[in-house]
């Protein structure tokens, strides 16, 4: 019992130390840190990127839909005139 007692008391201690800590150091401002670090392939606008294959993967999917659904008339409606009905 004793063990946890020093144990949890440690663990406050650290945390009232990072605490402290974290109000000491300056604020830097996150688009100020982002622009001084930015690698070549980091420029590359990946959201714009994925707009766009979004967009021609809807419209792709859009016209499969239609031909399956046309597939499936054409072939319930051979279904349905053929003589061989069951």
């Amino acid at each position: 019992m004793y063990s946890f007692i020093i144990n949890l008391a440690l663990i406050l201690a650290f945390g009232v130390m990072v605490y402290v800590l974290s109000l000491g150091l300056p604020r830097v401002n996150a688009s100020e840190a982002e622009d001084k670090r930015k690698k070549p392939w980091e420029k590359i606008p990946l959201d714009e990127i994925d707009q766009a294959i979004q967009k021609s993967l809807d419209k792709i999917l859009r016209r499969l839909k239609v031909v399956v659904l046309k597939a499936d008339n054409f072939i319930t409606s051979k279904l349905n005139n053929s003589d061989n009905k069951l």
